[in-house]
């Protein structure tokens, strides 16, 4: 299986929207999201791999899939252009406003927020190696996506 679609689209730009949509429309069978990531967390070193030297193992990143949306795969849309040369690019926007209050509200509040919540994330962690798993993912999305994507400027809305 190949990859037919390739979203360049920012996260919460309608990206499981279009997810959805390219399945159930039959465009693709399986579409890669960030979700994916979250429930597959060990194959976060393709993406990792694909940061540090701008490739990857494609095919075992992708087995089973032939579409990607949203993040990790929205960075590196160049790369994928160049490894399916063949696939259909689409680009998700919306209106920044919007955006900006939706990725405010969810990624960028990912993860424990209160005390309470910190010191229960904190035996989970001691517990759980997939919950370790888990959080090193969302760490490594909050660096892309934040740091490098967006400059560490998120906060000042008229920089971002």
């Amino acid at each position: 299986m190949s990859i037919k679609i390739i979203g360049a689209g920012f996260p919460r730009t309608g990206t499981n929207t279009l997810k959805v949509s390219l399945v159930t429309l039959g465009y693709c069978k399986h579409v890669y999201h960030m979700k994916e990531l979250l429930v597959n967390p060990e194959r976060l070193h393709y993406w990792k791999t694909l940061d540090e030297t701008g490739n990857t193992d494609w095919e075992a990143l992708y087995e089973g899939y032939d579409g990607t949306v949203d993040f990790p795969g929205y960075p590196w849309y160049k790369e994928h252009m160049k490894n399916y040369p063949d696939a259909k690019v689409i680009l998700t926007i919306r209106d920044f406003e919007s955006w900006y209050k939706s990725v405010d509200s969810t990624v960028f509040r990912a993860g424990p927020q209160t005390p309470v919540e910190k010191i229960k994330m904190i035996s989970k962690l001691l517990l759980s190696a997939r919950t370790r798993k888990v959080v090193k993912v969302i760490k490594w999305f909050k660096k892309v996506f934040f740091a490098d994507e967006l400059e560490g400027k998120f906060l000042d809305k008229v920089l971002c």
